[in-house]
């Protein structure tokens, strides 16, 4: 069992909480496959998952001018506005 394994196969969990604890996923994983992983291990899949996860959510927010613009082919009477803080996407 990688680290890149662990992972990928618990991303779900780790968009629900990012920051889960070490200690639960070494739990999670002997609870449900009998595999005993190191704190370490652990610690090296919650980073590989959190990375993921950031970079899924640049992915879609890069995606959100072409949605907008969609929307606007659609129905060109439409308002399309991104309110922004500091650079960060709050809302549409």
């Amino acid at each position: 069992m990688s680290a890149s394994w662990i992972a990928e196969n618990y991303k779900n969990k780790f968009k629900i909480n990012p920051n889960l604890k070490l200690k639960e996923i070494v739990e999670k994983i002997w609870s449900e496959w009998g595999i005993n992983v190191s704190i370490f291990m652990a610690g090296k899949a919650r980073k590989k998952a959190q990375l993921s996860v950031v970079g899924e959510y640049k992915e879609q927010y890069s995606l959100l001018h072409r949605y907008a613009a969609k929307i606007l082919r659609a129905n060109p009477n439409n308002t399309i506005k991104f309110c922004l803080d500091n650079g960060v996407f709050k809302r549409v």
